[in-house]
Parts: C-alpha cells; sequence; structure tokens
C-alpha cells in the first residue's frame, strides 16, 4: 500500500469513527487489538529514526497517547463496575480469556455466590494487577468520571467540575484532514494547552481527603461541601487553577490551596520547633531544623544569596567548599578561583570569554557588551546611596569620624527583627535553645570580619491600606513565606520600608534616575512590582534575579522603573539572543514566547510571584 493510500484510510476510518458509526463488539475489539499492534509497530520505526524532528514528533504523540490512556483506564474501571463485571459466570471469565465468547448472546451472570466480590477484585485477577491499585482505579473513577447509586446504576461524579477537566476532549479537534495533501496531512496533537488528567487525579484525591464518607450508593447522595475562606467550593478554585497553562504556576496554586485549607481546618499538627540532632552516615551529620514564618525568610535570603554565583558571598561560600575540600569537584566553575597574578583588584574574569572587565559604577561608561549585567550584583552590593525618600534619622553608614551624631551603642538593639532571637512564647525546650543560638549567629555577622559573608535580608510585600489595621495585617515575603500578624507587627518597628506607589494597571508612578546601571532601591521597586522573572512559568529566586533594559542603552534606553525588566540569567540570555521578545502594554512589559510554545503570540507575564 502507497504512504497516501495508507494515511487516506486511517484518516477514513478515523472521521467514520468520529461522525457516529457504531461497531459490533467484534469488531469493537478487533479495532482495539489492531490498534494496540499498530501503535508498537509504528513507535518502533519512530524510535529508529535520526530525524530530530521526528522524535520530538513522536515524544509528543507518545504523550497524548499517555494521557489518553490514564483517561480510559479510569473510564474502563468504571465500566466494569457499573455493568457488574465482577458478577459474571466463571464461564464468561473462561471464554473471554479464550476468545471464544458469543457476543450475540446474553451474558451469563453467576446464580449464586460470585468468583469476585467486587470490580476491584475481578480487575485485579484478570488484569494482573496488585488489589490496591485496582482499587484506587475504582475510587477514582467515582471522583472524576461515574459512581453508582442504590440501584447500581451509573450516576454523576463527586466532583463534577473536575470531571469536566478529566472528561476526553473531541477526537477530530488534532486529527488529520484525509483531503489534505503532501506535508499538511497531519498536525500534533494539544499536550500543553489541555489539563493532565493525571494531575486531575491528583488533585480529586487531595481533595477527597476533606470530605466526609461518601454514601451515595446507600442511596444517602452525597456531593462536595469543603470550602475556602471565602465560601466557594475548594473543587471551584481547583478548576480555575487547572486552567493555568504553565505547570509551575498550576502546581503552586493547587498546593497553596490545599495547604491553606490545612492550617484553617486544623488538619495538620504544627511540628516541634526547633534544631534536632539526625542520623550520621559515613562521617556525615545530619541536623533537622524547623522555624517559624519570620525566621524562615531568614533562612530563605541565606540560601538563596549563597546560591548566587554572581555575588561575591555565594563566590565566597564555594571558595571555601572548595578549600574544605579540593577533591570533592575536581571541575569547579573557573568563577570561583583567586585573581591570577597581575590582574588588578578591581577587575574581574568574565564567566563568557574569559576577558578582564572592570567594575562599572552607575553614570559610569560601560566596556562590556550592551545592557549585560556586572557580575557582581548590584542588588545586594551597591556603594550608590539610596534616595532621599528612603533615608531614615540613622546616621549615613559612611560617616567620618568629625561627623556629627549620636554614638552607637554598643549593645544590638533586640527588638529589631534582625537583631532579636525569634519570639518564642514560653519555656525554651532544649531543641529551641539551640535554634536561638543558631539563628543569633545569622542575625550577628561579626562587623569587624574581612571575610564575605552572605548578610540574609527580608523583604515583605503588604498592602498600604492595611497598614492601618495592624491587629490583622498580615504580609508575604518575597520568597513566598506568609507572615502572621504578629511577626509582621516585629518587623515594622524598625523596618525601613519601601512604598511604591502603582496606578490601576499595576504601574509604579515613578520615573527612576538617568544612570547606566539599575541602582538598588530601583531593581527593589521592579522586584516588587514583577515578583520575580518576567518569563511566564519560571521559578528563580528573587536574588538571583538580573535586571535587563527595555530598550537597550547603547540604543538610547533610559534607566527608569518603566524599562527596569527583572530576568532570570538563562531568560535574559534568551531575550539577547531574540528567543523571547519583550513588549509593553498600558506600561508593563509583557513577553511573547516562541511560536512553537504559544502559536497565538499572546503577550503574557509571569503569575507564579502573584501575591493575590
Amino acid at each position: 500500500m502507497e504512504n497516501k493510500s495508507f494515511a487516506g484510510a486511517l484518516g477514513t476510518l478515523t472521521e467514520q469513527l468520529a461522525s457516529g458509526m457504531d461497531l459490533e463488539p467484534q469488531q469493537l475489539l478487533q479495532a482495539e487489538a489492531s490498534c494496540l499492534q499498530l501503535f508498537e509497530l509504528i513507535g518502533a520505526q519512530a524510535t529508529a529514526t535520526s530525524d530530530p524532528r521526528v522524535a520530538l514528533a513522536h515524544a509528543t504523540f507518545t504523550e497524548a497517547f499517555s494521557r489518553q490512556s490514564t483517561r480510559a483506564t479510569i473510564i474502563a474501571a468504571s465500566t466494569v463496575e457499573t455493568t457488574a463485571a465482577h458478577a459474571l459466570h466463571v464461564n464468561e471469565f473462561d471464554d473471554l480469556r479464550a476468545g471464544l465468547t458469543d457476543f450475540s448472546a446474553e451474558p451469563v451472570f453467576a446464580p449464586g455466590r460470585t468468583l469476585y466480590k467486587d470490580a476491584a477484585e475481578a480487575l485485579s485477577s484478570v488484569l494482573g494487577l496488585n488489589y490496591f491499585e485496582a482499587a484506587r482505579r475504582v475510587s477514582d473513577a467515582h471522583l472524576v468520571h461515574a459512581r453508582r447509586d442504590i440501584t447500581g446504576a451509573g450516576c454523576a461524579p463527586r466532583f463534577t467540575r473536575l470531571a469536566e477537566h478529566f472528561a476526553p476532549h473531541p477526537a477530530l479537534d488534532s486529527a488529520p484532514d484525509s483531503t489534505a495533501s503532501g506535508d499538511r496531512s497531519w498536525q500534533l496533537p494539544e499536550v500543553a494547552s489541555r489539563p493532565d488528567p493525571r494531575e486531575v487525579l491528583k488533585t480529586a484525591r487531595a481533595l477527597e481527603k476533606f470530605e466526609p464518607t461518601d454514601t451515595t450508593f446507600e442511596g444517602i447522595p452525597t456531593s462536595a461541601t469543603a470550602t475556602a475562606s471565602d465560601g466557594e467550593l475548594l473543587e471551584s478554585h481547583a478548576a480555575t487553577y487547572l486552567n493555568e497553562p504553565q505547570v509551575r504556576t498550576r502546581n503552586k496554586r493547587l498546593n497553596t490551596l490545599i495547604r491553606n485549607y490545612k492550617e484553617e481546618n486544623g488538619e495538620t499538627k504544627t511540628p516541634q520547633l526547633g534544631l534536632f540532632r539526625g542520623k550520621v552516615v559515613n562521617g556525615v551529620h545530619e541536623f533537622i531544623v524547623r522555624v517559624r514564618a519570620m525566621d524562615a525568610e531568614v533562612w530563605e535570603s541565606l540560601i538563596a544569596q549563597a546560591d548566587n554565583k554572581r555575588t561575591k558571598a555565594g563566590a565566597a561560600a564555594r571558595a571555601s567548599c572548595q578549600t574544605a575540600d579540593p577533591s570533592a569537584n575536581p571541575s569547579a566553575e573557573s568563577s570561583t578561583d583567586p585573581a591570577p597574578s597581575g590582574q588588578a583588584a578591581g577587575e574581574r574574569t568574565s564567566q563568557n570569554d574569559g576577558t578582564a572587565r572592570p567594575e562599572t559604577k552607575a553614570g559610569a561608561e560601560p566596556e562590556s557588551a550592551p545592557d549585560a549585567e556586572p557580575e557582581i550584583d548590584e542588588l545586594w552590593h551597591s556603594d550608590d546611596p539610596i534616595p532621599d525618600w528612603a533615608r531614615t534619622h540613622e546616621a549615613p553608614n559612611d560617616a567620618g569620624p568629625n561627623d556629627a551624631g549620636p554614638a552607637e551603642s554598643a549593645t544590638p538593639d533586640l527588638a529589631h527583627p534582625l537583631n532579636g532571637p525569634p519570639v518564642i512564647m514560653g519555656d525554651c525546650s532544649v531543641p529551641e535553645r539551640r535554634l536561638n543560638a543558631l539563628n543569633a549567629i545569622l542575625r550577628n555577622a561579626d562587623p569587624g570580619s574581612t571575610g564575605q559573608r552572605v548578610t540574609p535580608e527580608i523583604v515583605v510585600h503588604a498592602n498600604y491600606a492595611d497598614l492601618r489595621d495592624l491587629a490583622s495585617l498580615t504580609g508575604l515575603s518575597a520568597h513566598g513565606v506568609k507572615l502572621s500578624a504578629p511577626e509582621l507587627r516585629t518587623m515594622l518597628c524598625e523596618a525601613k520600608i519601601l512604598s511604591p506607589i502603582y496606578n490601576a494597571d499595576g504601574v509604579i508612578m515613578d520615573i527612576g534616575r538617568d544612570a547606566r546601571l539599575f541602582p538598588r532601591w530601583m531593581k527593589l521597586a521592579a522586584r516588587d512590582r514583577d515578583g520575580g522573572c518576567l518569563v511566564p512559568g519560571c521559578t528563580a529566586e528573587p536574588e538571583l534575579l538580573e535586571f535587563h533594559h527595555f530598550k537597550p542603552w547603547a540604543k538610547g534606553g533610559r534607566t527608569r522603573l518603566q524599562d527596569c525588566c527583572p530576568l532570570c540569567t538563562k531568560h535574559h540570555v534568551m531575550v539577547h539572543s531574540g528567543y523571547l521578545t519583550l513588549v509593553k502594554i498600558k506600561g508593563l512589559v509583557y513577553v511573547i514566547l516562541p511560536k512553537h510554545l504559544d502559536p497565538d503570540q499572546i503577550p503574557r507575564r509571569n503569575t507564579y510571584f502573584a501575591r493575590t
């Protein structure tokens, strides 16, 4: 058979089945057997290809088959249950296995005690499954496909909104056009833009834990009852979040929904606070640390800054690791090596081309490529003074010995959230005392030390209008840590507050300053506005951001908040390489993804860091 005739025959058969043509049971099973064999044979040819385009297309089709298989296994389990297949006569099972079943005759059921007690046991034996796996499939079907009522007939599932996401889509929306010619006789199935049935099942199982026992089969119909703090059903929120196209953002919202419900309804037990000894394996000691929200942000900031090899502290952390164990990483990054002999102290080696580049301050003429960010992140290490509106009444750090000002006390102010121990009510246990000591080390870095040390920084987002009601005020840190009202009030005692003003479109109303590099206060304001990297679905830590000019500086771009675009290193390179396009809509910067990721080319913003 010629290739065109083969493709035409498959297309015609697909269209006939989609149009409603019914097959006899014998024909149906023959078609399923042929499809299984056809899939195996086609897959063998596809995996033997040397064409990367065919390999990628085959992976897309395989993913579509996998998702359809997930749906089919659950729906098939439901069909076995609603047809009472477990109650068939033993001879029917034998004939079915031998392929001798006469489908023109009515099925024969066991007259008394059945061979299998329920659908799960029948599936377990016939399919060779673990019983619990078979029972899970039947239970999943009750959640998102169909249940049985008191008569044994099928009825609506428990989560009807989730069932809409789980249901298979029309068969022809990605089917080839049999009348098309040449290379247009096929097209890839839509996979990324549709809910994954595995995620739907995972969400349904999580929500089921908050629901009472299902008594529909006993004659007492039940439906979803668990509600969120706003009074809406958890299922409704989950169904909305499943429409989010970015998988990381989708997972974050679903996990947050479930976690918030557990916390609000006392579904989780609060673990003991403190520092605990763990096990020792091959000389490696394990310690377990449990902290409150305010201290958690200190740890998050510490970890993120230590992970950032572009900062002095992050580079020093890597260098100290190499010094402690030089054989642990023989292929260490060159950025952690000391400067070569003869290199000036104010110069550093570029990771890209190995050339020495002098440090550049704001206003200086750049010697590097346009818009290239310095390897030392000025967000955390800047010599620029802060603007007047951001200053406090304290004496500046660079005040000389002859400058007037009150003498600083040698005793640290314990009321400051970065100086005092964590607020722990009642008597401290031994693990809590250990934790207090460790937090004191993190909070009170020796100012006389000449080594590069990571200094944790806490940035909290709160609404200005909420500051009027401090009793119920809560905040969200830059790393997504929720702060309760008492913890946030403690931080506000002597905190330095950055208060950007937004218009109705979410644009900060400030013109910035005309300088080459973005100053620290402007980076903080841009990070507060966008939350993180602008590219949808990116979850890079705030400390790892680079700040890109919307219009390159060398081409007349300005250093201002409207043009300050937070990007992670990976996506910053992709913007300069032309893979990602930045556009402005009502003063906000949006990202247009490549066509193979977004055929509609819709400008999008990252919603992963959304605080509402």
